[in-house]
């Protein structure tokens, strides 16, 4: 994440997600299905965990 100024008022901040932070993002999203392909459950119990990861990564995200 890289951050500046914004010249127009001092107080203001601008956050741009850099490259290597849309790639880190990209490669986090696959945990859950890597940690359910890892991990010996019943496959409702799996799809309950994927759904609770994928929503927690939205949270995290901002979306």
């Amino acid at each position: 994440m890289k951050a500046y100024k914004q010249y127009l008022d001092e107080l203001d901040l601008i956050v741009s997600i850099t490259d290597a932070g849309t790639a880190l993002r990209e490669k986090a999203l696959s945990v859950p299905q890597r940690l359910v392909a890892c991990v010996d459950m019943e496959p409702e119990k799996a799809q309950f965990l994927y759904g609770i990861l994928y929503e927690l990564l939205g949270k995290l995200g901002g979306k």
